[in-house]
């Protein structure tokens, strides 16, 4: 089990329940080891572009993309923002003790843009 923050969300990636260890994923082994991180960010970058609101109306497009992510290199944060353009999406490896704090937020009601970008991607910049 690992967690993946996604905009100001925090889940659980179950490795179980993976996209690319079911058995109805799309793409054959050699195929998906073909994919870049760089490939899964402009597909949820155009995603986001055509719905904003994919991440609430396509769910489960987002968790597979998040669990690819996490698997191909280890990315377990994304950051979305708009530059009046698009969405602009970054990616980063963060430490699973930061997540762990952010875990204690998100229990307490605390877990916000704010929150995660202090804790986060103020750091990073």
């Amino acid at each position: 089990m690992a967690f993946f923050l996604y905009r100001d969300q925090l889940v659980e990636l179950d490795t179980s329940m993976a996209p690319q260890a079911r058995g109805d994923f799309p793409l054959q082994p050699n195929q998906y080891e073909q994919i870049t991180v760089q490939d899964l960010m402009q597909l949820l970058t155009e995603g986001l572009a055509d719905n904003p609101r994919l991440a609430e109306e396509e769910p489960k497009f987002v968790l597979a993309i998040c669990h690819m992510l996490f698997d191909k290199d280890g990315v377990n944060a994304i950051r979305v923002t708009d530059d009046g353009l698009g969405p602009v999406l970054s990616c980063a490896k963060i430490p699973d003790q930061s997540l762990m704090i952010l875990d204690e937020l998100r229990m307490r009601g605390a877990l916000d843009q704010q929150a995660v970008d202090e804790a986060v991607w103020k750091p990073l910049a």
